[in-house]
């Protein structure tokens, strides 16, 4: 579903639960990874 979407830019939030997305290990950060291959990444992690 999200890879139907052409993205110019993704602003990903919490970006830090995207840790581990080279490994293979985290599905929600690789589909955000394939979804958005092709677009302007800006990833935000938010502090306490």
């Amino acid at each position: 579903m999200i890879s139907q979407v052409v993205w110019d830019i993704a602003v990903l939030e919490e970006a830090h639960r995207l840790s581990k997305s080279y490994t293979g290990e985290n599905k929600t950060a690789n589909a955000l990874k394939k979804a958005t291959a092709d677009a302007y990444k800006l990833l935000r992690r938010a502090y306490a």
